[in-house]
């Protein structure tokens, strides 16, 4: 081969292997860069699948967050509704408690009042329980029993009975009819006559009216001696059957001073009555009234009275009949202011008396009533010793007009 074609051939030979190697080092930088484009592609996917990830997880931490702090705020709403209805639960059964106990204290207090004598009375009079009656009447007129105020039972129960017979009349039920029912089924009641005297007696003095003499007009004095008189010939029959009951003498004493019968004559019941029921304080009272100024006697002879009871063998009371006497006496006068300076009554002794009445017989209207005496007396030092033990309200309800409680802590409580 000629030199010229060996050179072109190796020309040719060496523009081939150049070729060759233009292509491998081609190929091998396109192999390079698509390893290079990879390695970056794959980089940045990671790299956005890592900032999708932090997003991802930052918002997955925020609603993990915003569920605590709603499942701590809902925590804590239950809490507090929790407590809210443990509160009001609680304030619910205490409630409860309390209404309940209030029902067991009424409920006592109830009992408490239908098991007294008075109540017992009046619910046998309403039902028509005659023999009831009857037997309560007279085991308490044996028995003398009284109330922890020290009135006797008995005669609570006659003002209670006179005060239903009242209001059946006003209201207009049958009352004609009731009394006939109980004379009939009773024959031998003691107490039963007594219930048309009561009916006729308040009538006359409704008739009459609570006035003084000469506010009462003619027909009125005149209804008042025409039910009286007839009131005192129906207790006149009665007594053969009602004499073994102390109401009879206290009503006859009554109905026959309203009647106008004969002093001698109501004397001599007095002192009979007295002398078979020791004691007992409406025999006292109703016979003490004609002695009182107000309805025509005077404080002397109403003093000679008090003072020949309280020593008579018949008192077995000692010195609180006295304060008992004397203070019915300020009720008939009118609980004068100037009591105690008008009528004739000892105060040292009619405190005396109220001592030992309230250390027998232990109750705050009583002790209230005591206040208003020292109080009336101008006695300091025991108004001041009882003042601490009375409340407004029971001074209040007992004093006569013109007797406050801020009057008497004026006149002797000092302010410093």
């Amino acid at each position: 081969m000629r030199p010229r074609d060996q050179l072109g051939a190796l020309h040719v030979s060496v523009n081939k292997g150049l070729i060759a190697g233009i292509v491998v080092v081609g190929l091998g930088l396109c192999v390079g860069l698509g390893w290079w484009l990879a390695r970056t592609h794959d980089r940045r996917d990671a790299e956005l699948a890592a900032a999708e990830r932090k997003v991802i997880e930052e918002a997955i931490a925020k609603a993990a967050e915003v569920n605590r702090k709603a499942l701590e705020e809902a925590r804590a709403n239950d809490a507090k509704e929790k407590a809210a209805s443990d509160a009001r639960k609680q304030q619910y059964d205490a409630q409860y408690t309390e209404d309940h106990k209030r029902l067991a204290e009424a409920q006592a207090q109830m009992a408490a009042l239908e098991a007294l004598p008075r109540q017992r009375a009046l619910l046998y009079m309403q039902k028509g329980e005659w023999k009831k009656l009857d037997d309560l009447v007279d085991s308490l007129a044996a028995s003398g029993e009284r109330a922890p105020n020290g009135r006797f039972q008995l005669q609570l129960v006659t003002f209670g009975i006179e005060d239903l017979l009242n209001h059946m009349e006003q209201s207009g039920h049958s009352l004609q009819a009731n009394v006939e029912a109980y004379q009939r089924e009773r024959p031998e009641s003691a107490f039963a006559p007594l219930l048309p005297v009561m009916h006729l007696h308040s009538a006359a003095w409704r008739a009459r009216g609570s006035g003084y003499s000469h506010e009462v007009t003619a027909e009125g004095w005149k209804l008042f001696r025409d039910r009286n008189q007839q009131a005192w010939l129906k207790i006149l029959a009665a007594r053969s059957r009602s004499d073994r009951l102390p109401t009879w003498y206290h009503k006859a004493i009554s109905v026959g001073m309203d009647a106008g019968i004969e002093g001698k004559q109501l004397r001599g019941l007095f002192d009979e009555g007295i002398a078979r029921f020791p004691g007992y304080h409406m025999i006292y009272f109703v016979f003490l009234r004609q002695y009182s100024p107000r309805w025509g006697g005077s404080y002397t002879e109403a003093d000679a009275f008090i003072r020949e009871q309280v020593a008579a063998p018949t008192n077995p009371e000692g010195e609180m009949l006295y304060t008992q006497l004397y203070w019915n006496l300020d009720n008939q006068s009118g609980n004068q202011l100037d009591f105690f300076q008008a009528s004739r009554v000892d105060w040292p002794r009619m405190r005396t008396g109220l001592e030992a009445w309230l250390q027998k017989y232990p109750d705050n209207v009583d002790r209230a009533r005591f206040a208003a005496f020292a109080c009336r007396a101008r006695d300091g030092s025991t108004y001041m010793k009882l003042r601490k033990q009375v409340s407004r309200q029971e001074f209040t309800d007992i004093a006569p007009e013109g007797v406050s409680l801020d009057i008497c802590d004026a006149r002797f409580l000092v302010e410093t």
